[in-house]
């Protein structure tokens, strides 16, 4: 484990700092070295804290990843994954606001997430295709999504 710094992480320090850590995981906190605007730092699961940060300033963010789920969850549903993850506790950040912008400033590294491995792309794109919008597929989307239950 590397020891605890402000200095952001590079490409060739990125394998030692999080060695250990789940793969998804690594490949979501891999997105930060993209970052070129703004400071983030990371709390792994295991209390590691990680610095990704930019030549240009901008956003100062944490966060605090609670359930390593969450890299699983982003990579398969993206956004909407992030926002339920932060709902249902996943990962935590004392300013959301702050977060957000941060990610909104370096919005087209993020988007980048499409990088995601062939495996994971073609599981996504299998549910999409199950999903289709026929007037059956219509159907059971819209009985997905409104039929609350009792």
């Amino acid at each position: 484990m590397r020891p605890e710094t402000d200095t952001p992480l590079t490409r060739s320090g990125f394998a030692a700092a999080t060695s250990g850590l789940p793969f998804l995981l690594r490949r979501l906190l891999a997105i930060g070295l993209r970052i070129e605007a703004g400071r983030l730092t990371v709390v792994a699961p295991d209390g590691r804290r990680l610095v990704f940060g930019g030549a240009r300033p901008g956003p100062q963010a944490q966060m605090t990843i609670v359930d390593a789920g969450l890299a699983r969850r982003v990579f398969l549903q993206g956004e909407i994954g992030f926002a339920e993850a932060f709902c249902d506790g996943a990962f935590d950040t004392p300013d959301l606001g702050a977060l957000l912008t941060l990610f909104a400033v370096n919005r087209r590294e993020g988007e980048r997430v499409v990088d995601e491995p062939w495996p994971l792309r073609l599981l996504r794109r299998l549910r999409e295709a199950a999903r289709r919008n026929t007037r059956e597929g219509a159907r059971r989307n819209i009985a997905d999504h409104y039929d609350l239950g009792e």
